[in-house]
């Protein structure tokens, strides 16, 4: 499970949350997060991890029930401990850095 620490270096206010959970032998995610609404709302899809021909790692992934894609496909980089995992758009200047945390919190 990750949470979303900081998008494009800037720290989330403490009452904006994203996390993230995969299941990497399904290549399915959950993600709950409070963008849109003061409640967290659950999306669920499925995504995918490629290398490219440059040894970079890309995230891309798709929503269920029709939703769409995402919005970018991301180029992944993680810390030597696989705590932090850093994201960069390949559509735009989007950075998003996630830390890895041990369950999801009660909602």
């Amino acid at each position: 499970v990750w949470r979303l620490e900081e998008l494009n270096d800037k720290s989330l206010s403490e009452d904006t949350m994203l996390y993230i959970d995969f299941d990497r032998k399904e290549h399915r995610f959950e993600m709950w997060d409070n963008f849109d609404s003061m409640y967290m709302t659950k999306t669920t899809g499925m995504f995918a991890i490629e290398q490219d021909e440059y040894e970079r790692y890309i995230l891309s992934g798709w929503y269920d029930y029709g939703v769409g894609d995402w919005a970018s496909d991301y180029i992944v980089e993680m810390t030597i401990l696989g705590d932090y995992m850093l994201w960069q758009s390949m559509s735009n200047n989007e950075k998003m850095l996630l830390r890895r945390v041990e369950e999801l919190p009660k909602f």
